[in-house]
């Protein structure tokens, strides 16, 4: 029986379920879902049921704040370092302090070495070089180099990180969709 066969034999509990992971990447930050933009009627909600935190639903429930922050961290990788200085530094920091949050043991070293390089780049950055030899030369010594490693490290090892929590979810999403 194929997993489309499942889905609509189980009549749509497990459409939700799996769907729960692209609504999380697709809703933006912070944002309501339709429905909450219409005005309610006054109408007494029924108490939620407590749900097991070591269970698939508690889990993928916690996952959701890590992956709406995920999500922030990935929107600004895409983004090119400003120009200026000043804003450089503050993206860098930005990047770095998203990261750590995201995955403090998995990305911290990293993160250490984005932070390290980011001076020796953007002071190299801001530099004026009269030929192209000359800007080579001045970003091989200066550390500049570094930053372009550890930055592009970092890329790396955040698109890893929201790999294997995607897995998770997918994961969880069966077992749920199991009544696991």
């Amino acid at each position: 029986m194929s997993r489309r066969d499942t889905i609509h034999r189980r009549g749509g509990r497990a459409v939700v379920a799996a769907a729960l992971p692209v609504l999380l990447l697709v809703m933006p930050v912070g944002a309501q879902s339709p429905a909450a933009s219409v005005p309610a009627t006054p109408v007494a909600t029924p108490a939620r049921p407590t749900i097991d935190p070591d269970s698939a639903t508690g889990r993928l429930l916690d996952l959701r704040d890590t992956l709406a922050s995920d999500r922030v961290l990935l929107g600004e990788l895409r983004k090119e370092v400003p120009t200026t200085r000043d804003e450089g530094q503050a993206f860098v920091t930005r990047v770095a302090d998203l990261a750590l949050a995201s995955d403090p043991v998995g990305l911290g070293v990293i993160v250490s070495r984005v932070r390290d390089a980011a001076p020796a780049w953007l002071e190299w950055r801001d530099g004026q070089y009269t030929t192209t030899q000359e800007a080579a030369d001045a970003y091989a010594q200066s550390g500049a180099a570094a930053f372009d490693a550890s930055w592009e490290t970092l890329h790396d090892a955040v698109l890893f990180t929201v790999i294997n929590r995607l897995d998770t979810i997918i994961d969880l999403a069966d077992r749920i969709e199991d009544g696991q």
